[in-house]
């Protein structure tokens, strides 16, 4: 395992850990529900991969590429799942060729991307027909996620400050709106009391001609 200096990493590895937990394992369900019935070969991105713990488990089964913009990220994420593959990247430019992946997921991103629908339409691009998007993102639309920021946030997670970086602050329907410019939206809800949105949008199928 590599050294850990990144602050928000640690922030990372300390998220299964109550109250962390409460949120975090309810995202984990919701990604598992579509990770988990993958079949083998699955190709899969995980755009922001943080500390790799949501996908690089799947690596023995499924293709799994991690993304993201921390050279301290995708060192921890090598050493701890060598089966996957990680790189350092900008999502709103990326390398790979088009219809690349099956599945790709966006957790806790998207609310810290300047032009979120820019990214999600180069996401799209890297999408095969019949891939989906996966998001989750705090969910601003309630008075439950803004109260977090205010307490548990403001005084017990000194490491990171999400009223800060939380450059977009999504609600159902802005969500849906910028996943729908360029996918099919198939569902946007609530989950853990209402405290986060999630999000699946699928790239249509290729038509007859083409």
């Amino acid at each position: 395992m590599t050294t850990v200096e990144s602050p928000y990493l640690e922030y990372l590895h300390a998220k299964y850990r109550f109250p962390r937990s409460l949120v975090h394992r309810s995202i984990h369900r919701f990604l598992r529900g579509y990770l988990h019935p993958a079949p083998p070969g699955t190709r899969v991105l995980d755009a922001g991969c943080g500390n790799g713990i949501e996908t690089g488990p799947y690596a023995d089964r499924l293709v799994v590429c991690g993304i993201d913009y921390q050279p301290t990220y995708i060192a921890h994420c090598r050493a701890a799942y060598p089966r996957a593959r990680y790189a350092v990247a900008d999502l709103g430019r990326l390398c790979f060729a088009d219809a690349s992946f099956d599945l790709i997921v966006l957790n806790q991103v998207i609310e810290h991307l300047a032009e979120p629908v820019r990214v999600v339409a180069e996401l799209a691009r890297v999408l095969g027909p019949g891939g989906r998007l996966l998001v989750a993102t705090p969910n601003y639309g309630g008075f439950g996620w803004p109260l977090v920021e205010a307490t548990y946030h403001r005084w017990c997670v000194g490491e990171f400050d999400a009223e800060e970086n939380h450059v977009t602050r999504y609600r159902s329907a802005s969500l849906r709106e910028h996943l729908g410019a360029s996918l099919v939206v198939e569902q946007v809800r609530t989950i853990c009391a209402s405290l986060i949105l999630v999000g699946a949008a699928r790239k249509p199928e290729a038509g007859p001609g083409g």
